[in-house]
């Protein structure tokens, strides 16, 4: 997983990536990590709104296709003791 840093150090977005892949190239920070910290935008500033919609659209991304949260499959997600374990 990386996390990418706007141009004002602020949380943008995070992308999952191999763990062999080369680091990033542009104008951005990257932070690397191997498992999704959920309060990551608030410890790079303490309130950021638009950094967790962010964090939680990406999650939305990665984990349900983009698609809409429902009970059953957030419920799902958070039963499921393998997507909290450290690889």
């Amino acid at each position: 997983m990386r996390p990418t840093l706007s141009h004002g150090g602020k949380y943008a977005r995070f992308d999952l990536i191999e763990s062999d892949q080369g680091p990033h190239h542009g104008s951005s920070t990257e932070v690397r990590r191997s498992t999704l910290n959920m309060e990551f935008p608030r410890g790079i500033k303490q309130y950021d709104k638009i950094g967790c919609k962010q964090l939680m659209k990406s999650f939305k991304h990665h984990w349900f296709e983009g698609k809409p949260f429902n009970k059953a499959k957030v419920e799902a997600f958070f039963d499921n003791v393998a997507n909290f374990e450290n690889p």
